[in-house]
Parts: C-alpha cells; sequence; structure tokens
C-alpha cells in the first residue's frame, strides 16, 4: 500500500529532475534543493523502514536484499523503458522523419523496434531451454544485442 508521504517523496525528486532546463537552469536553487530533500527522504524512508520494527512495512527489506528479485526488477524495469520508448517515441519519429510520401516504408521502419522486442523474447525463451545457465544467457543476449544496436 502506497502512503500519501511516500507520494510526496517521489514527487518532490521526480519535479526536481522535471523542472530541469525546461523551467529552471540545473544550478537554480529550485532544482538542487527539490533533487536534493527528496533523495534525502527516500534515503530516510528506506532507513526507517529497514530499523524500525512495523508490523505492516511499506517496503519489505526481506523483498529488496533479495539479490534475484532486485536483478529481476533492474532487468524488467530496464526492457519497459526501452520497450515503451521504442513503442511510442519511435514511430512517431519514423513518420515525423522518414516520411516522404512513401507510407509502406515508413510502417516498415516503424516495426523495426517492434520486430528487435519480439526476436529478444524468442532469443531469451529459447536460450533458456538450452544454456539453462542465467549468467550465461545474459552475456550472450547483451553480446548479440549491443552488436546489433551498433550496427
Amino acid at each position: 500500500m502506497i502512503t500519501d508521504q511516500t507520494i510526496i517523496i517521489l514527487t518532490l525528486f521526480i519535479l526536481g529532475l522535471n523542472w530541469v532546463e525546461v523551467t529552471y537552469p540545473w544550478k537554480s536553487a529550485a532544482v538542487i534543493s527539490t533533487i536534493v530533500i527528496g533523495f534525502l527522504c527516500i534515503v530516510a524512508l528506506f532507513v526507517y523502514e529497514s530499523k524500525a520494527t512495523l508490523k505492516e512495512p511499506l517496503i519489505p527489506m526481506h523483498i529488496v536484499l533479495n539479490k534475484d528479485w532486485g536483478f529481476s526488477v533492474l532487468v524488467l524495469a530496464i526492457g519497459a523503458s526501452i520497450y515503451y520508448s521504442m513503442a511510442i517515441v519511435w514511430p512517431q519519429m519514423a513518420a515525423a522523419v522518414y516520411n516522404d510520401g512513401n507510407q509502406l516504408q515508413v510502417a516498415w521502419i516503424s516495426c523495426a523496434s517492434a520486430s528487435g522486442t519480439t526476436f529478444g523474447a524468442i532469443f531469451s525463451g529459447a536460450t533458456s531451454r538450452f544454456v539453462g545457465k542465467a549468467k550465461l544467457q545474459c552475456i550472450i543476449a547483451i553480446t548479440i544485442g549491443g552488436a546489433l544496436i551498433a550496427g
């Protein structure tokens, strides 16, 4: 359950990040103070949740300190951010930049990111079946993905 205090803390931190170079410059007091105070409040929340004996903690530390869970959340967060940026931003950019009257070409260019996501899902399922080791699977996926991105 997310409380009002948690929303305020996260809003304070994100507000400072959103103000940068749009409303205020990086060196302004409004940006620096909201980012610093928001970050310190997030740290204080984690310290409080870990040290206090709470009946129903907001952040259960036994889950947060689980390395497998943390790695899974990190990988899913990176994958989701890439997926949403490519599913929303890339087709709009392709239509604006590569639109020379050939709509079929723009459609194929827009599908390039979705095909990469689909290939990644198929590849991860296939390698988990044959490789068996998560570390080796990640090394192979990152190597092939890096080569495809560089190309």
